[in-house]
């Protein structure tokens, strides 16, 4: 058993006067209940963090982490595994949508810098981008929305499939990312309707400075996060004399100029994205 620093619990939010349709899926006291395990298990995940395409050991301590705490899970929502990850669906009713929830679980390649004693027992292989935090909640949530799926009936209102996923920092790596092989060869996105994902921030890092009594969390609809790809660019050119290197064909000039062109294309695309929410906002309203 590791030490444990108890997490303190967010205080519970009133339903908004204007909303009368806002729910609470958890209470502050499940929440509580699920402080420990869940801090725990991030731990367990944080000591033992496995690279990209290499993570067998943190899905089976977070299989076992289901298996300890939701012996009958699997009845109500079956496990696969593909290439990219393992996934639980819930499914409620074939005639609901279904909503991909989705968690990384691969660690970087780097040094673990902290001394607390849970930092990682594996050298050069450390998770200093929370996807040890991702993996514990998106665990917890599966078994509390099981839970209440088995206990109560209709008092889930959509199928839901959740994805551990592999290899999300590995972009270069010749299958893809673990998202890419996910969604292409695994084809956990068929039938989905919509694809929730979350990232932690450290508030050290962004000059944001929280209470630690206090959880924020920020959102928004469409594409609001991204993954970063790799794109090689070989540029041959004629060359010429030294002495008239301005009238010949720079090589420099020419990357230059394509890197300029990209980042128009861009910010194409985000005018785009930004339209289109627009739209959708009018026609809800």
């Amino acid at each position: 058993t590791h030490p444990h620093t108890p997490t303190p619990t967010p205080p519970h939010t009133p339903t908004p006067p204007h909303d009368t349709h806002a729910h609470h899926p958890m209470e502050p006291d499940e929440l509580a209940e699920w402080s420990e395990p869940a801090t725990l298990l991030r731990r367990r995940i944080h000591q033992r963090p496995c690279k990209s395409w290499d993570e067998d050991e943190t899905l089976q301590t977070i299989r076992q982490f289901l298996d300890l705490h939701e012996p009958e899970l699997t009845a109500v929502a079956p496990c696969s595994e593909g290439t990219g990850g393992m996934w639980f669906d819930l499914a409620v009713d074939a005639a609901l949508p279904t909503c991909l929830f989705r968690a990384d679980v691969d660690a970087l390649s780097m040094s673990c810098a902290h001394t607390q004693p849970y930092r990682s027992q594996v050298d050069g292989v450390h998770h200093g981008c929370g996807h040890d935090a991702h993996a514990a909640m998106l665990a917890v949530a599966l078994i509390v929305i099981a839970r209440k799926h088995r206990a109560q009936a209709g008092s889930v209102k959509q199928n839901i499939r959740f994805l551990f996923q592999r290899a999300e920092e590995d972009y270069t790596a010749k299958q893809g990312s673990g998202g890419f092989v996910c969604a292409t060869q695994d084809k956990v996105c068929e039938g989905v309707d919509l694809a929730v994902a979350l990232h932690c921030n450290s508030s050290a890092a962004s000059g944001i400075h929280v209470s630690p009594a206090v959880f924020c969390y920020s959102g928004r609809k469409g594409l609001a996060t991204w993954q970063s790809d790799r794109a090689e660019l070989t540029v041959q050119t004629l060359g010429g004399h030294p002495l008239t290197g301005d009238a010949d064909r720079n090589a420099l000039d020419m990357i230059d100029r394509v890197a300029f062109e990209f980042r128009g294309f861009c910010d194409q695309l985000r005018a785009e994205q930004k339209q289109q929410q627009q739209k959708q906002q009018q026609q809800q309203q």
